[in-house]
C-alpha cells in the first residue's frame, strides 16, 4: 500500500551568497547568479553583504557560456 522509496542524498556544499543586511528581510541570492558586483536586495532594495551557506549544489550554465 505504501511505497518505501529510498531517496538519494542531495549533495550540499558551502556556497558564497549575497544576504540582505536588513534584519527584517530574508532576501539572499547565490553569488554565481548575481549580475552585478555588489547587488541590492531584490525584495527591499537594501544593501547586501557576502556570506557562506550550506546549499544544494546548483551549476550555473549561463555563467559558463558567457565567460567563454
Amino acid at each position: 500500500m505504501y511505497s518505501r522509496k529510498t531517496f538519494e542524498e542531495i549533495e550540499q556544499r558551502e556556497t558564497e551568497v549575497w544576504a540582505c543586511t536588513n534584519q527584517d528581510c530574508n532576501g539572499w541570492m547565490r553569488q554565481d547568479f548575481s549580475f552585478v558586483d555588489t547587488p541590492a536586495c531584490p525584495l527591499c532594495h537594501n544593501s547586501m553583504e557576502k556570506e557562506a551557506r550550506m546549499l544544494p549544489v546548483v551549476e550555473n550554465l549561463t555563467h559558463r557560456m558567457v565567460s567563454t
